[in-house]
């Protein structure tokens, strides 16, 4: 037995597919870096993240007013209705840019060969852009420019 435990993490050991039977560390690493992978991941972490913040958000709002002679359940149950479309609507705002922002950035460092800090304005102009394409063209620039502008920023003081 290997001296991690049978875990197969220090090699030799089970499932780390030196015995040809099991998925390698290494494979399910190169799995995990594919672009196809990542975007998707990044959606649903996305749509997490925007469902929770859309929740908090959405129950705190002022939309929801108490209508005379109404009882508390039937206002609550009104105002978790409305935190729960609003939490919607986050989680899905969230999980589309998280996702064409990830893959696209993916693209750009597997098309450059490196992880630099130009990808992030690349990656981030492209990604707004798309986001924004339907308000317009003046719109999408705009959104092109502020996501460029804040993904370098980010992964210059997170990334680097």
């Amino acid at each position: 037995m290997a001296s991690d435990g049978g875990f197969g993490v220090s090699g030799g050991g089970a499932g780390d597919g030196a015995e040809g039977g099991g998925v390698s560390q290494m494979q399910a690493q190169d799995v995990m870096q594919a672009c196809y992978v990542k975007a998707p991941l990044s959606g649903v972490a996305g749509m997490g993240l925007g469902a929770v913040f859309g929740l908090i958000t959405g129950s705190i709002n002022n939309e929801v007013t108490a209508v005379a002679g109404e009882s508390k359940k039937e206002f609550f149950k009104r105002t978790l209705k409305h935190a729960g479309q609003h939490s919607w609507r986050m989680a899905k705002g969230f999980g589309l840019i998280g996702a064409i922002y990830t893959g696209t950035e993916c693209y750009v460092e597997k098309y450059y060969g490196a992880h630099r800090l130009a990808n992030a304005p690349i990656a981030g102009c492209i990604s707004g852009f798309v986001i924004a394409i339907r308000a317009g063209p003046a719109a999408a620039t705009a959104s092109c420019a502020g996501f460029a502008a804040f993904s370098t920023a980010i992964d210059y003081f997170i990334g680097h």
